[in-house]
């Protein structure tokens, strides 16, 4: 379990340290460059990545608070909205970078301080530490291909079992069932998505405890 569990956050800091490492490079103006996200520059990108990984920092070690926060957000949108871009247009690239790097080990450290039964609270239902930690990949991911998208660069971040991270999320449907609440997911689905099969088996031995 701990091993599986130790695979998956590598993982994610591995996505997280190849977008950085493509950002440091870039100038201030870069960040300024359009995502393929309607209305989302580079620097909003890595603000809303900042942002969910310190408020799962926050539902990780301080629950209620997190419950109260995520009330305040759900009662108003457009400032739920603001806040997750205010970062990245006040503060410097260099700054944001420090701040997300600092949010992200955070949450890694949280992650692995988790009991295996308990679940996390958060926006929808609340999540297990592998859901959660497998949802904060798929969005690093994504948010990776909209930034590498706008500066021309290419994908391919090969996971250590010999996989494309975008193909595999392209098969993230066939897991959800588990991933949501812990039920089988359908075999002909698995059958259909492999990669999703390989995860599925690459993962099992976190899950059965959680």
């Amino acid at each position: 379990m701990t091993q599986a569990r130790d695979e998956l956050l590598a993982d994610l800091a591995a996505e997280n340290e190849s977008l950085e490492e493509l950002l440091r490079p870039l100038p201030p103006s870069s960040w300024q460059l359009e995502t393929p996200a309607e209305g989302g520059l580079i620097r909003d990108q890595v603000s809303h990545l900042e942002f969910v990984d310190r408020r799962g920092v926050l539902a990780l070690t301080e629950p209620e608070r997190f419950e109260a926060a995520a009330n305040e957000d759900r009662s108003d949108p457009a400032a739920f909205e603001r806040s997750q871009l205010e970062l990245g247009r006040t503060t410097s690239p260099a700054d944001v970078l420090e701040t997300w790097k600092a949010s992200r080990t955070e949450l890694a450290t949280a992650l692995r301080a988790l009991e295996p039964a308990t679940r996390i609270p958060w926006y929808g239902p609340p999540m297990s530490g592998r859901s959660f930690a497998t949802a904060r990949l798929m969005e690093a991911f994504a948010h990776g291909v909209d930034v590498r998208d706008a500066v021309g660069a290419p994908l391919g971040l090969v996971l250590e079992g010999g996989y494309d991270l975008g193909a595999l999320a392209g098969s993230m449907a066939a897991l959800m069932p588990v991933l949501v609440d812990g039920s089988t997911p359908d075999p002909g689905e698995v059958a259909r998505h492999p990669l999703a099969g390989q995860a599925l088996e690459r993962l099992a031995p976190y899950w059965p405890s959680l």
